[in-house]
């Protein structure tokens, strides 16, 4: 039988007048604010700096608040001081459909992200997170898992040994941002959708790379037997590719219109034949002449972009071309690359090397699966003295 609430059981809605000129933080958490200057009463009580502080981002964590929140707390019994304060007013992270609640520790990671994992970018990037994309997060709940899950994984690779597993709270963020995220897209993308899509997609990326658990080379590729997930991290630049076709992120009127020199750096101009720029002993073990292309020589594209990202310094450009030599990969080369061929796992471990010394998230992968690399051209292809003279040293 269907139960019916009496009217006096009814819970009746209050209505409040609404706040037109309340800062953001209260909006965002749909709460009425009182407008007090320079901090109202609301953000003070949860614990975060007041939008009508000059230089305010939203949500900013307060160091003092926060405390003052936590010895309240602490007066109450049972009160464990390593334990963060129940929230009193949740903020939803919610697009309507999907939602779930910032509590105090994923605040906190979130303006790590802000303070941190943003610095590791590029100036400009950094810049157009900070000031747009993390608003946006709070109405998009898988750009915001992961966004935090990229936080705990930059949090892991500052604080904790080399060899560490992904954490908890990582694993929890990466699984549900790829849920949230696969679910968004076999939706209509809608104009609103393509920002945050594309954010996700880019970070998607950092996170795969940084999800690494192996402790030891014996356990990593190319040593270990061959799994249907080897080398998935390098081929989802072929899904960003499809993402980015999706979202036009540099249409007129997106966030990222003001990345467009920087992204235009994201592809290098190579030759269309020959050797030129490549250093004459990786041209010769990559057979790399005067008459090759991208079309007759599968290592064509793969030498020349390596052979440039060798010549940039560690500049904030430096930054996003790594990324050049996932993005320009050739179909053949990565075919290469499962296959486990000499060739092949040498460009590789010099981008390695290359790589972690500009990218956080590439440390943990390059240390270790270099070290598969040569001990499995060691054991397999020993007779190689071109292939071993070139293997770089640890990075």
């Amino acid at each position: 039988m269907e139960f019916t609430p009496t009217i006096s059981a009814q819970r009746k809605r209050r209505f409040y007048k609404k706040s037109r000129f309340g800062c953001r933080n209260c909006k965002l958490r749909r709460v009425k604010c009182d407008e007090a200057k320079p901090q109202c009463q609301r953000c003070k009580d949860y614990g975060v700096m007041c939008n009508f502080v000059a230089g305010a981002s939203d949500l900013q964590v307060s160091a003092t608040g926060f405390q003052c929140s936590k010895v309240e707390s602490a007066k109450q019994p049972g009160f464990n001081n390593s334990v963060p304060p129940p929230l009193s007013f949740p903020i939803l992270c919610s697009d309507g459909i999907a939602s779930f609640e910032m509590d105090p520790p994923c605040m906190t990671r979130l303006d790590r992200f802000r303070r941190r994992t943003l610095h590791s970018f590029s100036t400009e990037m950094m810049k157009i997170w900070q000031d747009r994309i993390l608003h946006v997060a709070f109405r998009n709940p898988y750009l915001m898992h992961t966004m935090l899950g990229v936080a705990a994984a930059h949090e892991r690779y500052r604080d904790m040994p080399a060899s560490s597993h992904r954490t908890r709270t990582e694993t929890h963020h990466a699984s549900q941002s790829v849920l949230l995220f696969n679910q968004k897209l076999s939706q209509p993308i809608d104009l609103p959708d393509r920002d945050p899509l594309w954010a996700t997609a880019a970070l998607l990326g950092i996170m795969a790379i940084a999800s690494f658990d192996v402790a030891t080379p014996e356990e990593a590729w190319p040593l270990r037997p061959s799994n249907p997930s080897d080398l998935e991290w390098f081929r989802l630049s072929d899904g960003k590719k499809t993402i980015w076709n999706l979202t036009d992120p540099l249409r007129p009127g997106g966030i990222f219109r003001a990345m467009a020199h920087e992204y235009a750096q994201l592809v290098f101009e190579l030759p269309l034949v020959g050797a030129e720029g490549i250093p004459p002993a990786l041209a010769e073990v990559c057979n790399v002449s005067a008459s090759s292309s991208k079309e007759n020589n599968p290592y064509f594209i793969a030498a020349h972009v390596l052979a440039r990202l060798q010549n940039l310094s560690d500049v904030d450009s430096a930054g996003i071309r790594m990324v050049s030599f996932l993005c320009q990969s050739h179909p053949t080369f990565t075919n290469l690359l499962w296959n486990k061929d000499p060739v092949a796992l040498l460009l590789l471990a010099l981008w390695y090397v290359r790589a972690s010394r500009v990218l956080w998230w590439t440390e943990q992968r390059a240390r270790v699966e270099n070290q598969a690399i040569r001990l499995y051209l060691e054991r397999f292809h020993r007779d190689n003295h071109r292939i071993h003279q070139l293997l770089p040293s640890q990075p």
